[in-house]
């Protein structure tokens, strides 16, 4: 699953690099600093990564997205009674698409939904992947507070995180 999810991700940025166009389709690409909060919070500590996002203006207040990226969320030690156990770190991988609005030139909103996958110590589940955000367009960077939450079929809980992302835009 892994292997195929790694080929999709790479023939993904390759479409994007090699078709962009000066009619509106923007690359940009950045850091994620991520803090799991709810039921997800009390197991992983802090997440760090980064992010790949292909944006195409439809006009000069809304534009389509893409997102996809990695991040790795650190495991916290658990007191079990008996002794304790450190959780390994966990991987989440991103494939959203959605819209943003930009209500000015330096101000944004927007959602995305798509799969988010999550892996560790060679076992990976995924599910319903939504990513709320508000954002800062600045001239050669934005930056994004964004709410993240994947929906597993079979689980009770969502693993919902916060998320700060800076992006550089390449070629503006």
């Amino acid at each position: 699953m892994n292997k195929i999810l790694i080929t999709l991700t790479f023939l993904f940025v390759n479409t994007i690099i090699f078709s962009q166009t000066p009619e509106g389709l923007k690359l940009r690409v950045g850091l994620r600093a991520s803090i799991p909060i709810s039921e997800f919070g009390t197991l992983y500590s802090f997440g760090i990564g980064g992010e790949l996002h292909a944006e195409y203006g439809f006009n000069d207040k809304l534009s389509g997205i893409v997102t996809t990226g990695y991040s790795s969320f650190l495991g916290k030690s658990l007191d079990l009674g008996f002794g304790s156990v450190k959780l390994p770190a966990f991987g989440f991988i991103p494939a959203l698409a959605g819209v943003r609005f930009y209500a000015s030139d330096m101000f944004f909103i927007g959602g995305q939904v798509g799969y988010g996958l999550y892996s560790a110590e060679g076992e990976s589940e995924g599910g319903l992947n939504y990513q709320p955000q508000i954002g800062i367009n600045l001239e050669k960077f934005q930056l994004s507070l964004n709410y993240n939450s994947t929906k597993f079929k079979d689980a009770d809980e969502n693993f919902n995180h916060i998320g700060l992302t800076a992006v550089y835009k390449i070629g503006e």
